[in-house]
């Protein structure tokens, strides 16, 4: 089913890639547009996270593997065009300044870049937190505001002249249909917009591990033999002499 939805995906048919947001078989889960520079933004984004753990952890060296291995996976395939598109990128760098400079020169250092897929929020999922809203008035209410409302329009017109110099980036050209079959075929993982959840799941979990600070010793040793149930032939006899 999930190839037959991959086949609707195609533009038409002299096209080779899949067309963004289109259905994958999977509810909720749509065709991404460049999951190869997300992947690699991903993957780097862990690994640089995962530096802060100590090297005798479990899970950073289990979880390092693992994405240092799709990491290489990813990063070894190479759509059609990806030399002209470093070029141009590297042309753009001189021209630009700040975060578009920053963006532009983690593109040329193979670091990819999360992209803006542009999906509005579902408003189902925006949850009332409970907190009183209060009516205002329209424009300032102290004469605080009225004070910092001009540095405030200052500051924002500045940011949308320099971003008004920035040159246009364009995305990094997009894999062909064959070419995400067989990178979904060498991860093993299930579709890439599936491996594209996982790794952002990963992402943040990394988060959570080292707030735990999970390589510490327990606070309450576990009692002698408290796992040696679930060993192998312990809670079972025999059936057989080997």
């Amino acid at each position: 089913m999930r190839s037959t939805f991959r086949l609707f995906a195609t533009v038409k048919k002299s096209s080779s890639v899949l067309s963004a947001n289109a259905p994958t078989g999977l509810t909720g889960l749509n065709t991404h547009p460049c999951p190869r520079p997300h992947l690699i933004w991903l993957y780097n984004s862990t690994l640089a996270k995962l530096s802060a753990f100590p090297e005798t952890s479990v899970y950073r060296q289990s979880t390092e593997a693992l994405t240092r291995h799709r990491l290489r996976t990813v990063a070894s395939v190479e759509p059609a065009g990806y030399p002209e598109y470093r070029d141009r990128m590297s042309n753009l760098l001189d021209q630009s300044s700040g975060h578009t400079k920053q963006l532009i020169q983690q593109i040329l250092d193979g670091k990819g870049y999360e992209p803006v897929l542009g999906q509005d929020p579902d408003e189902r999922e925006q949850q009332w937190d409970g907190e009183r809203v209060e009516a205002r008035t329209e424009g300032p209410a102290t004469a605080q505001d009225l004070e910092t409302m001009p540095k405030l329009d200052e500051a924002e017109s500045k940011r949308e002249e320099e971003e008004e110099r920035q040159p246009e980036m364009e995305h990094e050209p997009q894999l062909t249909a064959q070419q995400v079959s067989d990178l979904e075929h060498q991860l093993s993982a299930g579709l890439i917009e599936e491996v594209v959840e996982v790794a952002k799941g990963e992402l943040e979990l990394v988060d959570s591990m080292r707030e735990a600070r999970i390589w510490e010793e327990l606070a309450e040793k576990p009692p002698e033999g408290q796992w040696q149930y679930f060993e192998r032939d312990t809670h079972v006899g025999r059936t057989q002499s080997p």
